[in-house]
């Protein structure tokens, strides 16, 4: 009996197989034909943190729209980013991928996975706390942790250290003192440290029980053997932050934060304590791992550019009269900075896919071609963002395309086909902090200090693997104080 059970269910995976490849509705798109007959490819090198760099190379060989599943479409166009992520259908709404999403929550539903009306509640709260006319309150306290960042660096200077860590420490505080009215301190006294580097742990963790529960089987034995050792770093990260909310609750900050904002507002517009607690992991992992994942990047590119830092360290340094207090307003000077940035966002955006959506059921238009519902859509921003279809000189570090030059070597670029933050409701809040943030701390490591790495930085960008974020490696670098003129 068990030998004829085995037979019949090889029988079945054999024709589901030819099914996928022969008869599926998306047997007309272009892809490797085992992708499109079983998702063991898309799950292994997901698990592995080869998915971006897979993608990339499907679309070099397929094209701008690739079938990379039995039921799932990568997309290297930047029309699909409006049409999967921008809003209405003429057959609804592009659904949330709860497979994915929930992988990143304790249970309950956050930002990630709420229903259209309790998203439109949270986002209206989180989006009016991080909005640029809000920054401006927070000036002074960002400028507490960036001069503690220049203190950490110069304890280092002359000696090789991560810079990449360091940069995660100083997001990590200020978003704590954001989230939570106090700083974790990782920076003064390296506080909370096993948590913040536990966070990429955590982070791989879900997308690997993520990519394993879209096998039955495979989600069964999960369930029954993994789930609780593979769950384990994120009931500890949840656990964490939410111990530093309860304590938060508990005693009076004078400081502006997250709940003392969400609190204030009009009865009807606020969010509830529970759901304040439930949402700040989120928007703590969202935080954190976009911006410190760019500087470091960002950095890397200027160690291997020499022309260009010196560029930048020029126009820092010739704007930016007082580093003590760095504002928004002097920030934005600086045009060339944010050029890099842009270009540190192109060539290395933290999320380098877009997080997914499902067609709903009545199938809809993505990129002028027709999907059917179920499937499962997502821009690869790393493909796109790289292919020289849209920028010339893709593979360079080039900041100057971002520069306004109508007439220029990059006049013809497809400045569009870069949207780092995604676009429409659920597109990220937290954009002009952000930007401020990255901004700010580059002036400040730029003010200060000369830097210099005998890392094989090209080693180190190439080297990356992505767990829906970039996981990095230590940056190893060296600081000297600038010569005093």
């Amino acid at each position: 009996m068990i030998l004829i059970a085995l037979l019949a269910l090889g029988i079945l995976i054999v024709l589901q197989l030819l099914y996928n490849v022969l008869w599926h509705p998306l047997k007309a798109y272009p892809g490797p034909t085992t992708a499109a007959a079983s998702r063991a490819r898309i799950t292994y090198v997901t698990i592995t943190g080869q998915k971006s760099v897979w993608l990339q190379n499907l679309h070099q060989r397929y094209g701008p729209v690739v079938r990379v599943a039995p039921n799932e479409l990568s997309y290297m166009k930047h029309e699909a980013v409006r049409d999967i992520y921008g809003g209405a259908h003429a057959n609804g709404h592009l659904l949330n991928d709860d497979i994915v999403f929930a992988a990143f929550e304790n249970d309950k539903a956050t930002i990630l996975t709420a229903d259209e009306d309790t998203h439109a509640r949270f986002r209206r709260v989180f989006a009016q706390f991080f909005a640029r006319q809000n920054l401006t309150a927070f000036e002074p306290l960002f400028n507490k942790y960036s001069a503690l960042l220049v203190r950490r660096l110069e304890t280092t200077e002359q000696n090789a250290f991560d810079i990449a860590e360091l940069f995660s420490f100083t997001v990590f505080d200020v978003m704590g003192h954001l989230l939570f009215g106090q700083s974790l301190q990782l920076l003064e006294k390296s506080g909370c440290i096993d948590w913040a580097r536990g966070q990429p742990g955590w982070i791989r963790a879900s997308v690997t029980a993520a990519a394993l529960t879209e096998f039955p089987i495979v989600k069964g034995i999960y369930q029954w053997l993994l789930r609780a050792a593979i769950q384990e770093p994120r009931k500890r990260y949840f656990d964490f932050a939410n111990k530093l909310m309860r304590q938060r609750l508990h005693k009076d900050v004078h400081d502006p934060d997250l709940v003392a904002f969400a609190t204030s507002l009009p009865k009807a517009d606020r969010i509830s304590e529970e759901e304040v607690t439930l949402n700040t992991p989120i928007l703590m992992l969202a935080g954190t791992e976009t911006i410190s994942c760019l500087l470091s990047s960002l950095v890397a590119d200027l160690l291997r550019h020499h022309d260009v830092l010196q560029r930048l360290t020029a126009e820092v340094r010739a704007t930016i009269s007082d580093p003590s207090f760095i504002s928004i307003a002097d920030v934005r000077k600086l045009k060339y900075l944010d050029a890099c940035i842009k270009e540190a966002f192109r060539r290395y955006n933290p999320v380098p896919e877009i997080l997914p959506r499902v067609v709903g059921p009545g199938g809809t238009l993505v990129a002028g071609q027709w999907v059917p519902g179920g499937t499962r859509v997502y821009v690869s921003m790393y493909a796109t963002s790289n292919a020289s279809e849209y920028f010339h000189n893709a593979d360079r570090f080039e900041p100057d395309r971002w520069l306004e030059d109508p007439h220029g070597l990059y006049a013809g670029d497809c400045r569009a086909a870069l949207q780092p933050f995604s676009v429409g409701k659920r597109s990220c809040i937290g954009q002009d902090m952000t930007y401020y943030t990255l901004r700010l701390l580059m002036c400040s490591l730029l003010w200060h200090f000369d830097i210099s790495s005998e890392l094989d930085v090209d080693e180190w960008l190439s080297g990356q693997k992505a767990w829906e974020v970039w996981r990095r490696a230590p940056l190893l670098v060296r600081v000297e104080q600038r010569p005093s003129s």
